[in-house]
């Protein structure tokens, strides 16, 4: 797997409460991957000037063809804001068929545990969580 760093866009408070999120999306065929990942280059220069953005990490199995997001929001307002925004809602709209599974999680998380971490919070990706 290959994880990239976690890219801070703005200052955390370590008291304050935020609203994480983990993603995965299981690709359907390797023929989708340019697609997905023009988009995903979009979509990251979107997220790096999305207001409520306090930062966010990627993460890929590209042998599994298994993609990973985690991003911390100043509320739940800012992250659905970003989600009907284009380019990530023509993403979601170019790429329905493309995508077999997607699996999208939320919780509340205290800035002192920012930087979000994969390996910390991928149990939350499990079918009962």
């Amino acid at each position: 797997m290959i994880t990239f760093p976690w890219y801070r866009i703005d200052a955390v408070d370590p008291a304050r409460h935020y609203t994480a999120l983990i993603g995965l999306a299981d690709l359907r065929s390797i023929t989708v991957v340019p697609t997905f990942s023009y988009y995903g280059y979009l979509i990251e220069r979107q997220l790096r000037r999305s207001p409520g953005m306090m930062g966010y990490r990627t993460a890929m199995e590209l042998t599994r063809l298994r993609f990973y997001h985690l991003s911390a929001w100043a509320d739940p307002e800012a992250l659905h804001r970003f989600i009907r925004t284009d380019p990530h809602r023509r993403a979601m709209d170019t790429l329905e068929g493309w995508i077999g599974t997607a699996t999208f999680r939320y919780w509340d998380v205290k800035g002192a545990e920012l930087p979000l971490d994969l390996s910390r919070e991928s149990f939350r990706l499990a079918p009962d969580s």
